[in-house]
Order: C-alpha cells, then sequence, then structure tokens
C-alpha cells in the first residue's frame, strides 16, 4: 500500500472519528477496523439445532442467500465471502441466534469504506419439514427456496430479487418495495401482496386462493385461481388471470391500468353483477351483459363484484 493511499485511509477514519463527537470513540474505530489489500476470501459455518427451526427468520443484505432442502443430515448455514480491492471496517459475518422452537439467521457487518467489491453467497441447508413459519427480509441481494412446506410465510424484498418455487403456505405475506420478484407453482390459502415499485409474477396451483393486492407503482401479475379477491391500484399495472369465477371480486383505481379474465363458461352459467362507480377513466366490460337497476349483470347474476374508478381503467375479459 503506497504512502498516499495509507494518507487517504487515516484521514478517513479521521473524520468517522470526529463525527462521533468524541476523541476516545476515535480511537475505538482505529482498533477495530480492518483493512484488506487485494483479493481475498472467507468462509463461516454454524450449524444450526434442528428442533429449533420451526420458526426461522433469515435477514440479508446485498448477498445471494439460496435455500436448500435435505432429507436427512445435520441443518447448517455457510457463508462465502469475497473481498476485491481495499475493504475499511468488519467483514460481513454470520449472527444465528436460536431460542425455544425459533431460528435468527442475520448477516451483520460489511464495512464503512470500501474501494472495490464484497461479495457474499450465503447457503442454507434444512431438514424438509422442519420450518413451519418463514420470515424473510432482503435488502439488495437475492433469495432463493424451492419445494418448502408451510404454514406462513412473510417476505419482504426492498431492492433486489426473489424467486420462490413450488412453495405452500396456508397464509403468505409479500411485500416488494423495489426489485423483483417471482412466487411460482405455489399453492396458499390466503395471499397479501403488496408492490411499491418493481414487478411482482405470482402463479399458483391447486385450490383457489383468497387474494389482496395493493400497488402503488410498477407490474403486479397474478394467474391462477381466486376464490376471492381485493385489489386496489395506485399506480403501475395489475394483471389477473383467473381459472375460477370469484366468489367475491373488489377493484379500486386511483391511476394505472387493472385487467382482469375470467372463466368464460362459469360466466355464462353462474355469472356475475357488476356495481361500478366512474369519476374519470374507463370500465371496459368485454362479457356480455344487461342493465338492470344500475348494474351489468352477466349470467344469473349470482356474484357480486365491486368496482371503483377515479382514473385510469379497468377492462374485463373472458378467458377462454
Amino acid at each position: 500500500m503506497n504512502m498516499n493511499l495509507k494518507g487517504l485511509i487515516a484521514a478517513g477514519l479521521a473524520v468517522l472519528g470526529a463525527l462521533t463527537g468524541c476523541t476516545s470513540a476515535s480511537v475505538k474505530v482505529e482498533e477495530s477496523a480492518s483493512y484488506t489489500e487485494g483479493d481475498s476470501s472467507a468462509q463461516q459455518r454454524v450449524e444450526l439445532k434442528a428442533d429449533k427451526l420451526e420458526k426461522l427468520d433469515i435477514s440479508s443484505g446485498s448477498g445471494a442467500f439460496t435455500v436448500h432442502l435435505e432429507e436427512d443430515g445435520v441443518p447448517y448455514v455457510q457463508m462465502k465471502t469475497k473481498i476485491r480491492g481495499i475493504h475499511i471496517g468488519p467483514k460481513p459475518r454470520l449472527d444465528v441466534v436460536e431460542s425455544g422452537n425459533s431460528t435468527s439467521i442475520s448477516v451483520k457487518g460489511g464495512g464503512w469504506i470500501s474501494f472495490g467489491s464484497i461479495r457474499q453467497e450465503i447457503d442454507l441447508y434444512l431438514p424438509k419439514d422442519a420450518v413451519r413459519e418463514l420470515d424473510v427480509g432482503i435488502g439488495s441481494g437475492s433469495f432463493y427456496c424451492g419445494g418448502m412446506e408451510l404454514d406462513a410465510l412473510n417476505l419482504r424484498l426492498a431492492s433486489g430479487e426473489a424467486v420462490l418455487d413450488s412453495v405452500s403456505a396456508e397464509e403468505m405475506g409479500l411485500y416488494v418495495s423495489s426489485g423483483d420478484f417471482v412466487l411460482k407453482d405455489a399453492v396458499a390459502g390466503k395471499v397479501k401482496a403488496k408492490l411499491t415499485s418493481g414487478e411482482m409474477d405470482i402463479e399458483t396451483v391447486g385450490e383457489p386462493v383468497a387474494l389482496k393486492a395493493s400497488v402503488s407503482s410498477g407490474d403486479f401479475s397474478f394467474e391462477g385461481g381466486l376464490s376471492q379477491g381485493e385489489l386496489g391500484c395506485t399506480s403501475g399495472e395489475i394483471d389477473v388471470v383467473s381459472s375460477t369465477l370469484p366468489e367475491a371480486l373488489s377493484c379500486t383505481v386511483s391511476s394505472g391500468d387493472v385487467h382482469l379474465e375470467l372463466p368464460e363458461k362459469e360466466a355464462e352459467e353462474a355469472g356475475f353483477s357488476i356495481a361500478c362507480k366512474v369519476s374519470s377513466g374507463h370500465f371496459y366490460n368485454e362479457f356480455p351483459y344487461v342493465d338492470s337497476e344500475g348494474k351489468q349483470v352477466t349470467g344469473r347474476g349470482e356474484k357480486e363484484y365491486q368496482f371503483k374508478i377515479t382514473s385510469g381503467s379497468i377492462r374485463l375479459e373472458p378467458k377462454r
């Protein structure tokens, strides 16, 4: 390391110390600092107790986090860290806390200043049926898991991407601030989804799902069976293709566009009636209907649907 670079680092640490407001804090910062020049790698592994995995909490920032399911063996989590360039501050580390029937896994550290890159790969190996409740928080990294059978799932994605494949849970809470989220071949009873920005794609199989979706911006899509739906769109787009005719359906659009496809055969038989209030924007109903007491009635009109458009549009069309 040349003298000019050392001088810059020392000056940077002095500034960090000054920001804390006292000389003693500056000494502590210098003592806890670590310097890495060039390329380096590290690996950390923590074994887990299978009887403490019923409730699992995962928190990861910028790393790539992958869950692997195994029939047997000792569960464990492993993190590989690769550092390129110059890194000032504590290296990333795994923090595992086990209590009662719950386990918390998080990635701590990451340093204060980095001239280069820090790459983390976290792999979690679990017995197939050990986890019943899964809570996941991802920053700007990635998350992948497949084949998990749960009672409850909560996932928060601040940025980055997350892919869940063939996951089942009676209740799912899915919250995306930004980034890309994919849930495919899922089995669920209730799904609550909130999209602030980015993309969210949900595909379900099996029994119909009760869906509550709120979109502030971005693109949201759902494909599968709906038992009931509650949709809200402030901006962006919602695209829902249902293989079943929902028992109840409501949609409120402040801005943006909503596209709904419902099965044609069920609509011709049991049918539905739509009460729609439009302040500004458009409602397009491509099903055959008759006007009755201020409602658009298709088939026998057995299902009651409520639509409200302040601005934007709703398009309803048959799924053939």
